[in-house]
């Protein structure tokens, strides 16, 4: 018994951080309960947890498709420069950052990581 506690000890001073990856390929979804249920029960004694918004890239397309409805005069070139600030609009209108904020044991902060080598909008020369 005296080994496992001593094993736990070594073990918390070691970790700086937990991560919690969030897949963003379905932004639209609410958070789900496991989300809710981690960040509202789970006290991680004072290790800060990082929120990972993976595949952050899938936002790319669903804002190259929401700007080619709104405006559909848009030239490849305009439509790619608008689209980065469309993401930004899209993650924030989604308040899944919001919400993990206001849970019991928010996250300390979050990182945003793509699921490709290169950011999409750069494959146009934009």
């Amino acid at each position: 018994m005296a080994g496992n506690h001593i094993h736990e000890t070594l073990l918390d001073r070691n970790v700086l951080a937990y991560r919690y990856c969030i897949p963003m390929d379905e932004y639209h979804r609410a958070i789900t309960t496991a989300e809710e249920r981690f960040f509202s029960e789970c006290d991680t004694n004072n290790v800060p947890v990082i929120a990972v918004f993976t595949k952050f890239d899938a936002l790319s397309s669903v804002a190259l498709g929401q700007l080619r409805k709104i405006v559909p005069s848009l030239t490849r070139k305009d439509l790619f420069e608008r689209a980065p600030k469309r993401v930004e609009e899209i993650f924030t209108n989604a308040k899944i950052w919001g919400r993990l904020c206001e849970t019991r044991h928010p996250p300390k902060d979050y990182v945003r990581l793509a699921s490709r080598l290169t950011h999409p909008f750069h494959l146009y020369g934009v």
